[in-house]
């Protein structure tokens, strides 16, 4: 078998420079090279000629056929309507899935849809809440009404029972028949959704309650706020680490002077192919020094940035080795001169995606052109 496909290549080896040669070379060069070696199919010397003339016109259409392709192929889409490529992301930090209005029988589920092939521009989608006794998500309960399109999505939990842990899962979709539906069950990608109908602190006897009634929770500091108006539209949860940083609340109209986050953002920009910079900026009430936590999705081993020697009320900081395309989620931790320590909520966000080559473009583009066609 081998011999063979080794005799298939020399013989294409020797046709393709065989053409090469007659295409390239004169035919007086042709006429003779041909003859020295003793082989000459050829009757005469227009004959040759002939065939010369032909093989170039061949290639010649060849040619022209693969540069017109490439061009096709690289701003064909640009003259063809297609439908825009979109990939829901769900923000799912602490700070971002929100759980507000909660009460004996219900609650509230808020969040938003970004498209994150888009630059995470806002993106419409609908959207439904499924909800589960347990925080494995096998033993369901119901879901709710499909929510119309939207960019942020205010879900109601109703008829919950009094004292019980519920654990809902976010399904969104950019179809309105939900045929391809994106599911988000998590906080930071590690800590279960939980709703406790009673807008309180989840006590340690109500996880024991809920767990002899066939729901597993594993943590017992999870907190669920109840209504609050904040600059981010709903509550902070506190942090699980075991350390002095309490719980706080991002809000602008207590009245007390306790320190606290207000109104943390990020924003990220793509440099080049794949340098991602990314700017994450927060305010403090009162003057204090800041550390920020982040970690990625991928390995959740948390690195810390300090900010500022000096105590100040903005702060911000700036990352430089964040990767393409991955989801990271931060908070910041403030502490004032009277040593008074809170940390923020948990936020998230979704890096740009690198930048095609020349070879991805074209993949895509001829990809669109086939999936045109065939429409």
């Amino acid at each position: 078998m081998g011999k063979k496909i080794k005799k298939l290549l020399d013989v294409f080896y020797g046709k393709s420079k065989e053409c090469f040669e007659i295409i390239f070379q004169s035919a007086a060069n042709n006429q003779m090279r041909i003859m020295k070696a003793g082989n000459n199919p050829h009757q005469s010397y227009l004959q040759l000629k002939s065939y010369q003339k032909h093989l170039r016109k061949l290639a010649a259409k060849v040619f022209l056929a693969a540069i017109f392709l490439f061009i096709g192929i690289l701003v064909g889409p640009a003259f063809i309507k297609q439908e825009m490529r979109s990939e829901i992301y769900v923000p799912n930090g602490k700070g971002d899935i929100l759980i507000s209005n909660v009460s004996k029988n219900q609650a509230t589920v808020i969040f938003k849809t970004m498209d994150s092939l888009n630059d995470n521009k806002p993106l419409a989608t609908v959207a439904k809440v499924g909800i589960y006794k347990d925080p494995e998500h096998k033993v369901f309960i119901k879901e709710t009404e499909v929510n119309d399109f939207a960019v942020t999505h205010v879900v109601h939990l109703e008829d919950l029972e009094e004292g019980r842990i519920y654990y809902p899962i976010i399904y969104v979709s950019e179809e309105k028949d939900m045929s391809d539906i994106k599911a988000v069950s998590n906080w930071g990608g590690i800590e279960p959704i939980a709703v406790y109908a009673t807008g309180e602190m989840i006590p340690a006897c109500a996880i024991a309650n809920n767990t002899a009634q066939g729901g597993d929770a594993k943590k017992n500091d999870v907190n669920l706020l109840g209504e609050e108006k904040t600059d981010l539209g709903a509550p902070v949860a506190p942090s699980l680490e075991d350390n002095n940083y309490a719980a706080i609340k991002v809000a602008e109209d207590t009245e007390d002077n306790s320190l606290r986050v207000l109104g943390m953002q990020n924003e990220t920009y793509l440099h080049g192919k794949d340098k991602v910079q990314a700017i994450i900026s927060w305010d403090t009430n009162i003057p204090a020094k800041s550390v920020l936590v982040y970690r990625s999705e991928k390995d959740n081993v948390e690195k810390e940035i300090s900010i500022n020697g000096e105590s100040s009320k903005k702060h911000a900081a700036v990352i430089t080795t964040l990767q393409t395309g991955t989801v990271y989620y931060f908070k910041a931790k403030v502490e004032n001169e009277k040593g008074e320590k809170v940390v923020s909520s948990e936020y998230s966000l979704r890096t740009p995606r690198a930048k095609e080559t020349i070879l991805e473009i074209m993949e895509n583009n001829f990809k669109s052109l086939l999936n045109k066609k065939r429409s």
